[in-house]
């Protein structure tokens, strides 16, 4: 009801597309409450350090308010590969899901910035959904370049590779793919089901 314009939660923006593309030097982290749908495939390219952050109520006015493990949903709704990006800086997405993407739930395409992905979860990637049959499902593929660097810590990667099809009964499939990064840490996290 408010402005529209992301300055408070009253003002918050209404889509999350909106907000993610608003990001810049002087906006460089958006928190959201509650559940966004995705229901187109988006990219996104990120060109500064930025952070996205979900698990809010919509009344805080700190991050460190929010419920310890809340999380926000992206739900990709079936949707083919619902949310692709690049990012050539520090790109932290933390108090997430996403959730049933059509054959992906999160790309990051071939970029040199690092990634944190803290206390998310990665789960129900639909295999078929959109009516395209190719290669494996997989909950994230994650490529770095350069001197790219991931981090993930107290997240969950769960039950992805869900087939929509019923001469299927699960689909190949992985949880979390990464590729060309000059290395990793993953720690505290759950995979199951993938």
């Amino acid at each position: 009801t408010g402005r529209g314009d992301g300055t408070s939660w009253t003002d918050a923006m209404p889509d999350l597309d909106a907000a993610l593309r608003s990001l810049d030097a002087e906006k460089n982290e958006i928190w959201f409450a509650g559940t966004q749908a995705c229901v187109k495939s988006s990219e996104y390219t990120f060109g500064g350090a930025f952070a996205i952050r979900g698990g809010f109520t919509g009344c805080e006015t700190n991050a460190a308010e929010r419920l310890r493990g809340a999380r926000s949903v992206i739900d990709g709704q079936e949707t083919y590969n619902p949310f692709t990006f690049s990012n050539t800086e520090p790109l932290t997405l933390d108090g997430l899901e996403f959730t049933r993407g059509d054959l992906y739930n999160l790309i990051k395409t071939a970029s040199a910035g690092d990634l944190t992905i803290t206390n998310c979860a990665i789960t129900e990637a639909v295999y078929g959904a959109s009516g395209r049959y190719e290669g494996v499902t997989c909950g994230a593929s994650l490529t770095g370049g350069g001197s790219a660097w991931l981090t993930v810590v107290d997240s969950v990667v769960h039950h992805n590779g869900r087939c929509n099809d019923s001469n299927w009964e699960k689909a190949p499939s992985r949880g979390l793919y990464c590729t060309g990064f000059s290395g990793a840490t993953i720690e505290r996290c759950a995979f199951s089901d993938n």
